[in-house]
């Protein structure tokens, strides 16, 4: 804890020396201190929890059952670090982490990577781990082949992660900047999720809320190419800088709602589809002028 502690007051002296200096990039420079503090903040109380996990013998053994090459080896000490999560309340955030590290390994097999993600996030907020104040961590995870189906992930940090055939997952809030997505997303709730810098080829989305989501491209170009949205809700989303090329939105955009989608930078919302340009135009949304304020009326 003194070694977290000692990171969070160092970004504070870096944060201070920036402030007073010139206050051209200020904003910039400070957002980039913290985000380096609180990121090895993390790192050392993640450090702090496995130095502590390891002085209690059982989680000890199951964490070490997890790290084998062996399946049936994996699977125990998954199902052993759920037992010490049942018995020992206290441990309750440890061992999250410890699943959440698991999910994210390249290590892990397919199989246990499941037995992880339902033990984890099977039951919601209501569930063993709901009370849990960190939110789960999840970068760089290897999701293909894993079923979501009936999990709540969210606020769960996926960032640069992979998903695969997504059905009736639970993604509200969650962090899925730069994830890939393949196959087809079904009955899928991301509702104000972040979604800048993902680049998607071919994907189908099926009743997916992506109501108040952020889409804008924020630096990484942010991409939507020949993919199909069928029964969705854009609600509230942002579109800003995002590209649509050659995608879908239904015929003549049946079933697909738009409510206050902002698209203040429409001119580089690329590949929008001409019908769904149109109804843009006709309901006013995000900027669209309609025809007779371009110029086409009398």
């Amino acid at each position: 804890m003194v070694t977290a502690v000692a990171f969070v007051l160092a970004g504070g002296v870096l944060v201070a020396e920036v402030c007073s200096g010139p206050l051209n990039g200020k904003g910039q420079l400070v957002a980039t201190v913290l985000g380096l503090t609180f990121a090895a903040w993390f790192a050392a109380r993640r450090q702090l929890l496995l130095e502590k996990a390891a002085e209690y013998q059982p989680m000890k053994e199951a964490i070490e059952l997890t790290g084998r090459k062996e399946v049936a080896g994996q699977l125990a000490g998954v199902r052993r670090l759920h037992l010490v999560a049942q018995t020992n309340p206290e441990c309750k955030e440890i061992v999250k982490d410890v699943l959440c590290g698991h999910i994210a390994s390249t290590e892990a097999s397919t199989e246990s990577k499941q037995l992880a993600l339902r033990l984890l996030f099977g039951e919601g907020t209501g569930g063993l781990f709901g009370g849990c104040t960190e939110r789960p961590w999840l970068d760089g995870a290897d999701l293909r082949g894993a079923r979501l189906d009936d999990l709540c992930l969210d606020e769960t940090i996926l960032r640069n992660g992979q998903l695969e055939d997504v059905s009736s997952a639970e993604l509200r809030g969650a962090d899925l900047r730069d994830t890939r997505w393949i196959g087809v997303i079904k009955r899928t709730h991301m509702d104000g999720a972040m979604l800048s810098g993902v680049e998607l080829s071919g994907t189908r989305f099926e009743d997916v809320h992506f109501v108040d989501a952020d889409m804008s491209q924020k630096g990484k170009r942010t991409a939507f190419i020949a993919c199909k949205f069928l029964n969705c809700d854009f609600s509230g989303s942002n579109w800003d800088g995002t590209d649509f090329s050659r995608s879908r939105f239904d015929e003549h955009c049946k079933g697909i709602t738009f409510d206050r989608c902002k698209l203040a930078l429409v001119a580089e919302a690329r590949g929008i589809p001409e019908d769904v340009v149109d109804q843009l135009r006709r309901e006013g949304f995000g900027g669209y002028p309609s025809r007779s304020d371009e110029g086409d009326g009398p």
